[in-house]
């Protein structure tokens, strides 16, 4: 018997999107996402360790959204939690986006902004869920 130079499963480690060729068996879940994406801003996917969300977003959903539309924010147990991985989202892409429109000048803080305005200030910046 000979075993394939490839094996499709990853076990615990999470596909990515470019595992969409190994990446199967989850069609309905990834278009029951992406179609509850399209009617919010924001979703929030929890479950047990192991249960396969990551691979859902990163290949499965990630790949039936245009990259220009898509920006994921990973957050992890065991870090500092949701409003940090918010912040740092915000923070990057609102330095990029101040870089851009005033050359040469440092974009303000965000440390004062609570999570609403965080949420909103992302949104705005992003134009995208």
């Amino acid at each position: 018997m000979k075993f394939p130079a490839i094996s499709p499963f990853k076990l615990l480690k999470p596909y990515e999107l470019s595992d969409a060729q190994l990446f199967f068996g989850r069609d309905q879940e990834t278009r029951d996402l992406a179609d509850a994406l399209r009617q919010t801003k924001f979703i929030l996917l929890y479950g047990a360790s192991g249960t396969g969300k990551t691979s859902l977003i990163r290949c499965g959903l990630q790949g039936m959204f245009s990259p220009r539309d898509w920006m994921p924010v990973f957050v992890r147990r065991g870090t500092e939690g949701f409003p940090a991985a918010i912040r740092a989202a915000v923070t990057e892409r609102y330095n990029e986006y101040y870089q851009w429109a005033n050359p040469g000048q440092s974009a303000p803080s965000t440390a004062h902004f609570s999570l609403r305005e965080l949420l909103q200030a992302l949104f705005n910046i992003a134009f995208i869920p």
